[in-house]
């Protein structure tokens, strides 16, 4: 018994129908996944008692090629910030009636990472006048 072999014409099919598949992949890059370059923070700016703190202000920046974005909090307390460079990113966080919060976070490739800050209220600044009056 001998071994059948395709025929020639079902062969240059399979070819053709192969060639084709890589032209349109090549014509049509965006078709296929991709790894998205960049990463994103997406945040919840709260106070100690975990009540969100709306209107935040919030910066990221990259000392590695030192650069800045700023983005201020929804009514629901959160953020987020897209188009970030792999790498270490510090987190500044202010708030009217709270003191400063920082951060580093670090960001990768095509990955969201989750940041909660918790503010603490800022100190009260008292003064105390003092007037001396000499005894006669």
């Amino acid at each position: 018994m001998q071994g059948t072999l395709p025929s020639r014409s079902l062969f240059a099919s399979a070819i053709g129908l192969a060639l084709r598949c890589s032209l349109i992949a090549a014509l049509c890059p965006g078709a296929l996944p991709a790894q998205n370059p960049s990463g994103a923070l997406r945040g919840t700016i709260q106070d100690a008692g975990g009540a969100r703190i709306p209107a935040a202000s919030v910066a990221v920046y990259s000392p590695a090629n030192a650069q800045t974005r700023k983005v201020t909090c929804d009514s629901h307390g959160e953020f987020r910030v897209d188009g970030l460079a792999a790498g270490t990113w510090r987190v500044t966080v202010s708030a009217r009636g709270f003191a400063q919060a920082d951060a580093d976070v670090q960001v990768a490739v095509s990955e969201v990472r989750d940041v909660v800050v918790t503010m603490k209220p800022a100190a009260v600044a008292e003064s105390v006048s003092v007037k001396a009056q000499g005894s006669t």
